[in-house]
């Protein structure tokens, strides 16, 4: 079967993925490429940093906007990555259920017409958040270059473009993802550490991240190099 899903993953430079996020992305139910982005971070100039402090109205809103900005950077070097039908965009520390639900995903994409994204949400929001949404491809690009919603995040943004297109998006809330970022507030276990250098494509390839898990299990922490 010709792949289905273009899978979308940006990296913070220096940073990893870990063996249980790679494994439960490996168990979705339709071909899909991996595509990964762990190149240069968007650096934010001192001037810029004091003129987010003008405009938020607390530090907190500050790091916010950098953050939004950083995420939509680098989504926006992969968008137009692979030439599937539809486009999955990943985090490094969004967990994912174990059972399979890409194919679900595609059936009601296939059903609905106005349905223009459709995501897992964490915990017990029902927002569906950049880090575990897909939607067709045609959509995707159609929303062009994405941006953080002021103090809001990339996934806001995204809603809004697809909602003024007259698109639904549509949270799973019934089938959760878990974000590990706050599960590891402390800090990660020590996982042993591999290294990939990506092609210029930057695809990582399925037969390389099934032979890691292989040798490995699930208890290594994947460096990408771009």
């Amino acid at each position: 079967m010709d792949t289905q899903v273009d899978i979308q993953m940006p990296i913070k430079a220096g940073s990893f993925i870990i063996g249980d996020v790679i494994q439960r992305l490996l168990a979705q139910d339709v071909p899909f490429t991996f595509y990964a982005d762990a190149g240069e971070d968007l650096e934010i100039s001192s001037d810029h940093e004091d003129l987010l402090a003008l405009v938020a109205t607390s530090a907190r809103d500050v790091n916010r906007i950098k953050q939004a900005a950083r995420v939509a950077f680098k989504r926006n070097r992969l968008r137009t990555r692979g030439d599937s039908p539809y486009v999955y965009l990943a985090d490094t520390d969004v967990l994912l259920p174990e059972s399979p639900f890409f194919r679900s995903m595609i059936r009601a994409f296939e059903r609905n017409p106005q349905l223009g994204a459709a995501g897992l949400c964490y915990q017990e929001s029902d927002h569906v958040a950049s880090g575990s949404m897909m939607l067709r491809r045609a959509d995707f690009i159609d929303i062009g270059e994405l941006r953080g919603a002021g103090k809001s995040c990339v996934c806001t943004y995204m809603q809004m473009k697809l909602q003024e297109s007259s698109l639904a998006v549509v949270p799973l809330t019934k089938t959760r993802a878990r974000h590990l970022k706050s599960q590891y507030s402390e800090g990660y276990p020590e996982y042993e550490a591999v290294q990939y250098q990506v092609s210029s494509d930057s695809v990582l390839p399925r037969r390389f991240l099934e032979n890691t898990i292989e040798e490995y299990g699930t208890r290594f922490k994947l460096f990408v190099h771009n």
